[in-house]
C-alpha cells in the first residue's frame, strides 16, 4: 500500500491508459507535470489537448515542436549508463519548479525518445527534490503512473547520489538543498528575461557579440535541430 503522501498525489492526478505508450501518449505524473516520448512532444494536437505550455527535452538533438510553447529547456544527453545526468538535475528541477510556481495555467512536459529512462530520471529528481520521496520511492511512484519507465543503472545510481543531498540524519528533509533548487529556478527566470531582452534587441536591429546560445528558450520553441 502506498504511503499517505503517495496516495495523495495519485488521487490528484488523472489516471492514463498507457496501452499505446510507444505511440503519441503522455502521462500526468503529478498535477501539471507530464512525462512522454518524443512522438507526443512532436504532436501539436497532443500538446494543445493537454494544455502543455513548457517542454523539457532530454535528447541529443533539439526537436522541432509542433506547437507554440511559452518555454523550453533542452538537455543534450545520451541514454547510456555512463552519461552524466546528475549535473543537469538542479537545472531541470529548477525549471519545473519555477514554471509551475509562476502560474497555475502552466503545464510542463518532460520527454526523451521513448519516455522510459532519461526523462523519467528527470521527473524522479524533481519528486526527490520537492517531496519527502527517496530515489527508489520516486521511481516506484512514477512507475505506478507509467509502467514502462526504467532508468538505466547509471541514472539510478546518480539519482541516489542526488537524493542524498536532500536528507540529513535519520531521513530529515534538507531545507538547504531545497533553497538551492529555488535559487536555480530564480536563475532560470532571469535567463528567460535576458533572452526576451535579447530578442527585443535583435528585433530592433541590435545584437550582443560574444554571447553563447542558451538552452532555455521562452515564447518560441527551437525551430531547427541541433547539428
Amino acid at each position: 500500500m502506498a504511503p499517505g503522501w503517495q496516495s495523495a498525489l495519485l488521487s490528484k492526478t488523472k489516471k492514463n491508459d498507457d496501452g499505446h505508450v510507444f505511440g503519441p501518449s503522455a502521462t500526468e505524473i503529478v498535477p501539471r507535470l507530464y512525462l512522454s516520448n518524443f512522438f507526443f512532444a512532436r504532436s501539436a494536437e497532443g500538446l494543445r489537448d493537454e494544455g502543455i505550455t513548457h517542454v523539457i527535452s532530454v535528447m541529443e538533438q533539439i526537436p522541432i515542436y509542433g506547437s507554440q510553447l511559452k518555454g523550453t529547456l533542452h538537455v543534450p544527453l545520451e541514454d547510456t549508463s555512463d552519461a552524466n545526468i546528475l549535473r543537469h538535475l538542479d537545472t531541470t528541477t529548477g525549471f519545473i519548479k519555477a514554471t509551475l510556481e509562476e502560474s497555475t495555467d502552466h503545464k510542463v512536459l518532460v520527454h526523451c525518445l521513448m519516455g522510459i529512462s532519461r526523462s523519467a530520471t528527470v521527473v524522479c529528481a524533481y519528486l526527490v527534490a520537492t517531496t519527502s520521496m527517496t530515489a527508489s520511492e520516486a521511481i516506484d511512484f512514477v512507475k505506478a503512473k507509467r509502467p514502462i519507465i526504467c532508468p538505466n543503472l547509471g541514472f539510478r545510481r546518480q539519482l541516489e547520489t542526488y537524493s542524498v543531498r536532500f536528507y540529513t540524519g535519520q531521513g530529515s528533509f534538507a531545507a538547504k538543498s531545497v533553497s538551492r533548487i529555488t535559487g536555480v529556478g530564480q536563475s532560470i527566470r532571469a535567463r528567460v528575461k535576458k533572452m526576451k531582452s535579447r530578442s527585443s534587441l535583435k528585433g530592433a536591429g541590435m545584437s550582443r557579440d560574444g554571447e553563447s546560445e542558451e538552452t532555455v528558450t521562452s515564447d518560441n520553441p527551437p525551430s531547427s535541430p541541433l547539428s
